[in-house]
């Protein structure tokens, strides 16, 4: 904490406070009442009348203040690094982008790229020292939302969260994967909630859209085959098929 406060103080100055005065004015609005949120506050907001001539007047859009200019790089491992710096913006989004989605998945393994992206944990299976432990728990707690998206072409792991710990954002999702893992406990829950689920209940394609599907995609192509069952997919799952 005492790190924390000393980063904070140097945002909490009196060169970067401001004091806002409200004072009534002599406009001859009045309030009237709305419906709130219940239990939100006991204020009765106050709405100027509507001007029925502002729906045919264009609406005025400031011109964006951020920099549209990319600065684009490469590590010496080959990672393509894009940064769009937004000086005026709260809060920083960090993204790690593999070319690759759940078209990828192998023919005989479907949603195996979607359970490997859903399943990753930070600190799998690990111990560390009561000193490490604390170290981690205070880099943690900053807010930092992860989130995980998968395409057909495309898989996206992010991190975004307060700008003025943006270094603490990157190094979390980076301990993601340099301490990531699969827990054999979550896996085992995913197979119980497989098996309770029953029988299989794919959808199957009309014998009309499948044949113009071979047409369209060629004979065997993953688009022109009926939907792989979950169920099925989700029991093959193992910790050393997810690595």
């Amino acid at each position: 904490w005492g790190v924390a406060i000393t980063q904070l103080k140097g945002v909490m100055s009196q060169d970067r406070s401001h004091v806002v005065l409200l004072t009534p004015g002599a406009s001859p609005h009045r309030t009237r009442a709305a419906a709130i949120p219940s239990g939100s506050h006991d204020v009765t907001p106050w709405r100027a009348p509507v001007d029925p001539a502002d729906a045919d007047r264009p609406v005025v859009i400031a011109a964006s203040t951020v920099d549209a200019e990319i600065d684009e790089y490469t590590l010496a491992n080959g990672l393509r690094v894009q940064l769009a710096p937004d000086p005026h913006s709260p809060i920083v989004d960090a993204r790690l982008v593999f070319p690759v989605g759940s078209a990828h998945e192998p023919r005989d393994r479907p949603y195996l790229a979607t359970a490997a992206t859903r399943l990753l944990s930070p600190a799998v299976g690990q111990k560390f020292t009561w000193s490490t432990i604390l170290k981690l728990d205070w880099a943690m707690s900053h807010g930092t939302e992860l989130g995980t998206w998968i395409g057909e072409t495309a898989t996206v792991f992010s991190a975004r969260g307060l700008a003025h710990w943006g270094d603490w954002h990157v190094w979390h999702l980076a301990f993601l994967f340099d301490r990531g893992g699969y827990s054999p406990e979550v896996i085992e829950a995913l197979h119980e909630a497989a098996r309770a689920s029953g029988k299989d209940e794919d959808d199957e394609i009309d014998p009309v859209a499948q044949a113009f599907l071979s047409r369209l995609f060629g004979a065997g192509h993953p688009y022109a085959m009926p939907p792989a069952g979950r169920r099925a997919a989700f029991l093959q799952l193992d910790t050393k098929s997810l690595e």
